[in-house]
């Protein structure tokens, strides 16, 4: 069995997206994946492995499509505020994320 490149795959009416999910405990979090054939096993996402990154830094989930991410190597929390849903905030649980 091949490895993919994301994590989750979603549906919404009808039209199906790659998730790919990553935490972290600091202000950003790389973007790498496992990839036994190259030199030190990690390799950068490339176009295609999939649709929407969902970062975790507890209590923010941050929602992000592939073609917004500013930077192919690393999300910094900060740099994207209009992605954040606050877990604490009732009206997240309302409202379903832009796709």
């Amino acid at each position: 069995m091949v490895a993919q490149p994301y994590d989750l795959v979603v549906e919404r009416d009808g039209i199906f997206k790659k998730i790919q999910v990553k935490h972290s405990f600091t202000s950003r979090v790389r973007l790498r994946k496992r990839d036994h054939k190259s030199p030190d096993g990690k390799q950068y996402y490339r176009e295609g492995d999939f649709d929407y990154l969902c970062a975790c830094k507890f209590p923010h989930v941050y929602v992000v499509p592939w073609g917004k991410l500013k930077a192919k190597t690393q999300l910094t929390f900060s740099a994207y505020p209009e992605y954040c849903y606050d877990l604490n905030d009732p009206q997240t649980y309302e409202y379903r994320p832009t796709i």
